[in-house]
């Protein structure tokens, strides 16, 4: 995360887009949500403030957020509550519009055993953005990896 125009895609595994000519970017201006029609979601945003399966932001922007908490492991929520930071650190969000951000997701099962917890936890963004995440992360870099078409970066969390 050296340069802050570095473009970085928070991409859910189990979604791809429907479309080939959809053209994967950042904006300085706003940090940008593209999945904004799910096929797990008859192709809507599914709940206002929706902000899973594929964001794009600048190094900028992600520090300025202070990256993703900390204190979510597994599935769910931390897309929301990532969101809940982007808004908390005075950025804007862009979507995709529902025509051209169209995505299929996989089928898959999802321990929803603790969403609650989860969900308590995006409401207290406001209280700890600021003491967890990039700036608390305990990790070491083990390789940086030049592919074809992205940079892929193994790291080792403590």
């Amino acid at each position: 995360m050296s340069n802050p125009n570095d473009c970085y895609f928070f991409h859910d595994v189990d979604t791809i887009p429907e479309s080939g000519i959809l053209t994967y970017c950042c904006s300085s201006n706003s940090v940008i949500h593209y999945a904004s029609a799910r096929s797990t979601r008859e192709f809507t945003m599914g709940y206002e403030g929706y902000f899973g399966g594929v964001v794009a932001a600048t190094t900028s922007q992600f520090r300025r957020a202070n990256g993703f908490s900390n204190g979510f492991w597994g599935w769910g929520a931390e897309d929301d509550e990532f969101r809940e930071r982007v808004l908390a650190s005075g950025q804007r969000i862009s979507r995709i519009p529902l025509a051209e951000g169209r995505y299929l997701v996989f089928d898959h099962s999802r321990d929803k055993s603790n969403y609650n917890e989860r969900l308590k936890k995006v409401k207290e963004v406001s209280k700890v953005w600021k003491q967890d995440g990039l700036n608390s992360a305990k990790y070491s870099v083990d390789a940086i990896l030049d592919k074809t078409y992205y940079t892929e970066i193994q790291v080792r969390f403590y």
